[in-house]
């Protein structure tokens, strides 16, 4: 993956994550950064940037719909279950990325979701972690921050 690419990755994270309250507006824009210091340019992305930590607060709710459609990024509704789902992968891909904590992701899907939801998390959680950690040899593994199982505590 190149750079560019990762960069619009984060930035596509963050905004889902942003928008259901699991990111801050300064990540928000310290990511711009990383995005424009990787190659990406845009003139949203440029206004983005330059926002203070204090600014990002009130900035970044106007600017990042101006953002995403620039970028041709997809922006999600506080509320919809396409947004739930991307926010959950974006969750997922910061675990798998050794950024969080496996047992703080499923913390986190469990405040933000709990059992509200029709969609089917653990399984999906499940597909994604076991897909992106293919082997060379096209077998299935388990992270290796991932215990395959836990010890049962004795009594």
């Amino acid at each position: 993956m190149s750079p560019i690419e990762a960069a619009t990755d984060d930035l596509q994270n963050l905004a889902v994550l942003w928008s259901i309250g699991e990111a801050h507006a300064h990540d928000v824009v310290e990511a711009a950064c990383a995005a424009l210091v990787a190659g990406l340019d845009s003139p949203a992305l440029r206004i983005l940037a330059g926002y203070t930590h204090a600014e990002a607060e009130y900035g970044v709710p106007d600017l990042l719909p101006f953002l995403v459609d620039e970028l041709d990024l997809v922006f999600y509704t506080r509320d919809s279950e396409v947004g739930q789902d991307a926010a959950v992968r974006a969750l997922a891909h910061r675990m798998l990325a050794g950024r969080l904590p496996p047992r703080e992701l499923a913390m986190r899907i469990h405040q933000r979701f709990g059992h509200q939801t029709a969609y089917p998390w653990p399984s999906a959680l499940l597909s994604l972690m076991t897909s992106t950690t293919s082997s060379s040899t096209g077998t299935r593994r388990w992270p290796s921050s991932m215990p395959r199982s836990r010890p049962k505590p004795s009594v």
